[in-house]
Parts: structure tokens; sequence; C-alpha cells
């Protein structure tokens, strides 16, 4: 799996503070205390409010860093969450899951097709055969050969920072190499404090080739959209492509 966000775990949540793809999750998940099982779940930011509504919530990330910072946050409620240090390309569980979610482009971090599957075929193993697994990507109808940079501000809120992050991407051989610097200076002053690099690589991923290799591990897509808002999905014009599976069974 490509990527890891060790250095900037602290900055994650006051990057990402949205819970639009939440609600999405909700409208397919059983009723709690149903067992849910998130790949990549980082700082907890999907786990954790669905423990606080009653889910029994495994979560499993590559970041340790990460993942201290969601213990943190679950503890604060004695929740049913239950963070675990795990590469989602080799998840090692016996017990069942009744839901297992891929939230906010996890797949893309998968380095190919090859391990795909080998993903997918895992999630069939863990899914009760009534269970849904959820994906969340963007859409991959980009160029195969460019760049691209730009900036975003945000407020680091636990030391009233400003963060001003800097991304370099390149879209080369169906991946993006995606280069992150995160300047931290103080408000007012403007004084610089500290500066952080995030690294990762995305495989892009298409809607036939996961209808292919979803079909060939066990499952079938059961429906299909766009955006959060449940929109029809469109190459041309969506910005995600967020797809419901179950088990062939």
């Amino acid at each position: 799996m490509f990527g890891c966000y060790d250095e900037i775990a602290h900055l994650y949540d006051s990057e990402f503070p949205f819970e639009e793809d939440l609600n999405f999750y909700l409208k397919f998940l059983p009723l709690p205390p149903s067992l849910v099982l998130e790949l990549g779940c980082g700082t907890g930011r999907i786990s954790i409010p669905l423990a606080r509504k009653g889910y029994r919530v495994v979560g499993i990330d590559i970041s340790i860093p990460m993942l201290k910072h969601a213990k943190q946050k679950s503890k604060k409620g004695l929740l049913p969450f239950y963070p675990v240090c795990m590469d989602v390309e080799c998840i090692g569980f016996k017990k069942r899951f009744d839901c297992i979610l891929m939230p906010f482009g996890v797949l893309h971090f998968v380095r190919g097709a090859k391990q795909r599957c080998v993903l997918f075929k895992q999630a069939f193993s863990l899914l009760n055969h009534s269970g849904r697994l959820l994906i969340d990507l963007f859409n991959s109808s980009f160029p195969s050969q460019t760049k691209r940079e730009f900036k975003k501000e945000f407020t680091y809120k636990k030391a009233g920072t400003l963060i001003v992050k800097h991304t370099k991407e390149v879209f080369q051989n169906n991946q993006i190499i995606v280069r992150q610097t995160y300047y931290e200076y103080e408000y007012g002053t403007f004084h610089p404090k500290n500066i952080y690099k995030n690294f990762f690589i995305l495989t892009l991923v298409t809607l036939p080739e996961l209808e292919k290799e979803l079909l060939e591990t066990g499952f079938w897509i059961e429906e299909k959209f766009g955006d959060y808002a449940q929109n029809a999905f469109s190459i041309q014009t969506s910005p995600r492509l967020l797809v419901v599976a179950r088990p062939l069974v």
C-alpha cells in the first residue's frame, strides 16, 4: 500500500472536518449495533461518529500516529471503536462483518489490479452474506500525462496556527504521484514554526476495471453514484465514484 500520513497526522482533522460522506454510508449500513470494518480509518473521522451511533466499529490503518489520534478521541466517550494497525492489503481477522467501508479514496492507495483483487477476496471472506461493501473513489477520468500544482490554507485548531499546504501532482502510467509540503505559521506575525512533508502514490481505477475485479472476486454492484447526494454516476461530470456492492450468493 502506497501512502502514510505519519508526519501530518495531527493536522488531518483540521484539514478534513467534513462529514458529507458519513450520511451517505448511513443510508446503506444495517441498523446498530451491527459490526462494521473500516479500511484506512485514519484518525477515526468516520469510525468514531458511527461508534457514537451505536455501531461496533473495527478500524484498520497503516499509520500508527493516525491511530493514536483516533484512540485518544474514542477514549473520551468510551466508544465501541477498536483501532488496529494493519495494512489493508493483508487483513487478518477471523470474525465476519455486517459492512465493510473503503472510504475517501482509500482504494487508490492499493498498488494495482492484482493487489485490489487480493483485497476484494479478503473482503468477501470477511463479509456476512447479507452484508455490503461500500467503496468511495474519485472519478478517474484524468489525462495520463500531465502535472498540476495548487495551494490550500486552513487553521490548525489545536494550536491556532495557519497552515499553508502546497501540493504537486504528476499523472503518470495510470498513477498520481503526490508530494505535499505543509508550512505552519503563527497568526498575526506569520512567523514560520514548522514544515511537514507528505508523499504518496494513488492508482487510478475506472468503473469497468472495478466492475470486472469485483465480479471476479465474488461481488456484484448493487448501486453506483457520482456524489454523496446519490446522483447518477457520469464519467464526464461526476466528482466521485461511489459503489455499493454485495456478495454473490
